[in-house]
């Protein structure tokens, strides 16, 4: 896989973090972050996972 490839996958992955701060170090890196719970704990991120991949990517 070359650079541009590289960069184009890493561009089209979705993203999920647990907390602000992780999302801003996101941002600073120039990643998208899609998924960022309002509680930062792991359940509730993974609660936003299934509700993001559920209603938004499948389209339900």
């Amino acid at each position: 896989m070359n650079e541009r490839n590289l960069t184009e996958y890493v561009r089209a992955c979705k993203y999920a973090v647990i907390g602000s701060k992780t999302k801003q170090t996101a941002h600073n890196m120039g990643l998208e972050v899609h998924i960022c719970p309002d509680t930062y704990t792991i359940e509730a991120m993974v609660e936003e996972i299934k509700t993001y991949f559920t209603k938004k990517e499948y389209g339900r």
